[in-house]
């Protein structure tokens, strides 16, 4: 059975990507807004997630689905971040 954490983090790659050029690039986690949060909260999310920018968004997409109080938590501007995405789905 797949976990609900993976398939929120693998979504969260496709909006990330959807949001870029299409070749290649992503949208959401090469944007400045994005990489400064990475910089400044890189531990907010996870070793995993402090990998890259694509994954710490992706990490970041996943909290916020699975346990958004967590990630309001631990990183509130991330969580406010995500959730200016989110929000309106």
């Amino acid at each position: 059975m797949v976990k609900k954490d993976a398939v929120s983090h693998e979504l969260s790659h496709i909006f990330d990507f959807a949001c870029g050029s299409g070749y290649g690039d992503y949208g959401i986690s090469d944007g400045a807004q994005l990489q400064s949060l990475y910089q400044n909260y890189t531990d907010c999310v996870g070793a995993y997630g402090a990998t890259d920018s694509a994954e710490y968004f992706a990490q970041a997409g996943a909290m916020y689905v699975n346990d958004p109080e967590n990630l309001e938590s631990v990183c509130m501007d991330l969580y406010n971040f995500v959730d200016s995405l989110y929000h309106m789905y």
